[in-house]
């Protein structure tokens, strides 16, 4: 490949323009007239969830200090001008794409105008196309944005090689055109491993160290006038090149044994294995194919883009805290990945299908591509109930269908339509919010989340206000998913499984014995149809099968009332629970905490709490009454603070 050398001063670049009929003048794009919008789903943070032309809310947010000039990340994957119409999984209308010519150009630069004044001055932008329209946008974004701040065309494998008829090569590929708003612009570079081909090229093995390494020339293209023009130690660099590094700097690598000398005297640098800090990521993408087995998980939109391709370029071009935005929010890939990176994220659509999928996948994930398959079963499940320690997992490993089966549902945003929408949009909204259990005040506008959904806000800053040791645990952990519900048979079940066991072995017999049930809710009717031998079999002990029965005899026969306990406060909750045979403080303990979630339960009685403590406090864990005392610190807020030590512990263990 030959290496050019580059100029020190180049002739002005004629600026070329795209002409067609239609054409608006920029400020007669950015001086439209505003629509008003209307919130319908309130909440306190920066991130909204905009229905309505992407025109009018861009408008909107250029007239917000809050958003205009402050966006750090852009990333649309637009209509492709295919003069199509697309439906979803479900075969429900998404969109139309009918837009081609000068019309399209048009109607994608007038966003792209209004796109440069929100982005930040170190801000970036990714549009992603196809071959229909990616040249003619490119000399658009040239105009917009500056010749000088285009990055680069990244080329996608879009999907596997396909079986053409017509004469032409394969169609596997889209494009995303790549743009900063200046030239200092944010960037995390972003690698990948060494291959084990690659690897081989570090053949030399360093005496004494034992580090491998591979030699490379110590100098570069080009002739220069400085100190890297003049001889190191007697040599001039090659006709034509100059040293990497001044004569000094050179002397300092030597002197550290990074340069190897050859026999005939000539200089190479070491670049050793261990240092190297991976292989920038090129401009050809291949690891991200759109959804192409039905294991895949996904929305069920059309076009919807592969998650791991926004993970790149979210990490690449922004930081946590940043706010990106996308117009053309779809499926909510975007900003569910921008959430999931602790991102803010504004996104916005003018489809009812769009909105729909998004809120879907906020609160209960995403489904694999094969349960979308054209209604060929409609097959009812059952809803299992929540294990009692799910929110100090990762992941949950059984399907569920509400709210609780995303471990980390997406609430914390606010919803705003155009004050003229239809009644169908807001049908959809008063729909969803009805499934999470949002409840309405008095003021108009303003929504909470109710108590299985709340986000512990207050409790967070007041521990983190009060502790900082604690505080650095909740910046490591993210936010509380300790969930509130009704106490269940099963909940309690799960507490008396865990008795005495390590986290890990209990895992294993609850995980039994809900397979057992085929995971389906397990009452006390159903266990006490099971014979004794066959539970036993599971890995639960006589002793507490016992217990177990006595609960669901208790339970059936009506003498306990679950229903009437989980309102109780937590004095009577305890008196009433450790009538059950086998049900002590410790039991009490973890149903207050992990299945009714109350905010100030502190399980001073569990050992594993009380070890974290000494490890994070170094207090004794045997020194019960130092530690009630220590985490007076926390109140009214025992409880949170326990469930952080307690993910904390899970990190660690």
């Amino acid at each position: 490949m030959a290496t050019g050398i580059p100029k020190k001063k180049h002739k002005p670049v004629s600026r070329i323009q795209l002409v067609y009929e239609g054409k608006k003048a920029t400020h007669e794009i950015i001086t439209g007239a505003i629509k008003p919008f209307k919130s319908v789903y309130s909440f306190s943070s920066k991130n909204r969830l905009y229905f309505g032309d992407n025109i009018d809310v861009l408008r909107l947010l250029l007239s917000d200090p809050e958003v205009c000039g402050k966006v750090d990340l852009i990333y649309i994957d637009p209509p492709f001008a295919t003069q199509s119409k697309f439906v979803s999984r479900k075969l429900s209308k998404a969109y139309e794409d009918l837009l081609t010519g000068a019309d399209y150009v048009e109607f994608l630069r007038e966003r792209l105008v209004l796109l440069h004044k929100l982005l930040s001055d170190t801000g970036s932008i990714y549009v992603h196309l196809d071959e229909n329209m990616v040249f003619e946008i490119k000399i658009i974004m040239d105009e917009i944005f500056g010749r000088s701040n285009y990055r680069n065309i990244i080329i996608r494998k879009k999907c596997n090689p396909k079986n053409y008829t017509r004469k032409s090569y394969g169609n596997i590929a889209d494009f995303i055109l790549f743009y900063t708003k200046s030239s200092k612009y944010t960037w995390n570079k972003p690698t990948t491993p060494l291959s084990e081909e690659s690897k081989k090229e570090y053949r030399y093995i360093e005496e004494g160290t034992g580090r491998r390494y591979m030699k490379v020339p110590l100098h570069a293209p080009g002739i220069r006038n400085g100190e890297t023009g003049k001889p190191w130690r007697g040599i001039l660099p090659p006709p034509g090149k100059h040293w990497q590094y001044p004569p000094s700097k050179l002397d300092e690598m030597d002197a550290r044994g990074e340069i190897y000398w050859s026999k005939n005297g000539n200089p190479r640098r070491k670049v050793y294995l261990d240092e190297h800090p991976g292989v920038g990521v090129q401009d050809i993408w291949l690891e991200f194919p759109d959804a192409h087995n039905q294991n895949i998980k996904i929305t069920g939109y059309p076009t919807e883009k592969n998650p791991d391709l926004l993970k790149r370029i979210i990490a690449a071009s922004s930081n946590p805290g940043d706010l990106v935005l996308d117009c053309f929010v779809g499926s909510g890939t975007t900003i569910s990945v921008a959430a999931e990176m602790q991102r803010n994220w504004i996104g916005i659509d003018n489809s009812i299908e769009a909105i729909k999928t998004i809120l879907d996948r906020f609160t209960n994930g995403l489904k694999p591509m094969g349960d979308y398959v054209a209604n060929k079963l409609k097959r009812k499940r059952m809803k299992p109930q929540r294990s009692l320690f799910e929110s100090l997992e990762v992941n949950i490993s059984h399907n569920r269908t509400d709210i609780q089966s995303n471990p980390n549902p997406v609430l914390n945003f606010s919803i705003f339509i155009p004050v003229d929408a239809s009644p169908q949009i807001e049908s959809v909204i008063n729909e969803w919010k009805h499934s999470i259990g949002i409840k309405t005040s008095m003021k108009e506008g303003i929504y909470s989340l109710s108590d299985n959904l709340t986000t512990y806000k207050d409790a967070i800053e007041y521990l983190r206000k009060n502790d900082a040791v604690l505080a650095n645990i909740i910046d490591e952990a993210g936010p509380c998913k300790l969930m509130k519900s009704k106490l269940t048979f099963e909940l309690i079940v799960d507490a008396i499984i865990s008795q005495q066991l390590s986290k890990k072995a209990s895992d294993s017999i609850i995980d039994k014995f809900k397979k057992y049930f085929q995971n389906t809710p397990i009452t006390p009717e159903e266990f006490l149809k099971k014979s004794a031998s066959e539970i036993k079999k599971l890995g639960i002990s006589s002793r507490k099968y016992e217990y177990i029965y006595d609960l669901a005899t208790k339970i059936n026969n009506g003498s306990l009332n679950l229903d009437r306990i989980t309102d109780m406060d937590n004095h009577d909750i305890r008196t009433i629970l450790k009538k059950i045979k086998g049900v002590g403080d410790w039991t009490v303990d973890m149903i207050l905490l992990f299945g009714l979630g109350r905010e100030d339960v502190f399980p001073f009685n569990d050992l594993a709490l009380r070890q974290i403590i000494s490890t994070v406090y170094d207090i004794s864990k045997n020194d019960v009454n130092n530690i009630i005392e220590f985490a007076k610190r926390w109140k009214p807020y025992r409880g949170i603070a326990s469930w952080y030590l307690y993910k904390y512990r899970n990190k660690l263990a």
